[in-house]
């Protein structure tokens, strides 16, 4: 999961620079639905972690 955080760190600041982030956030979006079962349009950061959003 860390080795994960850092690539998708990267890939995120390279979507900035090239103005792609939308694409960019879809694809992780896709990413972690296929590779961990979580969509994260439906959590919110907490300082406890992720959690449902309202």
């Amino acid at each position: 999961m860390k080795l994960q955080t850092v690539i998708v760190q990267g890939g995120w600041q390279a979507s900035v620079k090239e103005k792609k982030l939308a694409a960019y956030q879809q694809g992780i979006g896709q990413l972690f639905r296929t590779q961990y079962g979580l969509n994260l349009g439906q959590l919110k950061l907490s300082s406890q972690g992720f959690v449902a959003s309202k």
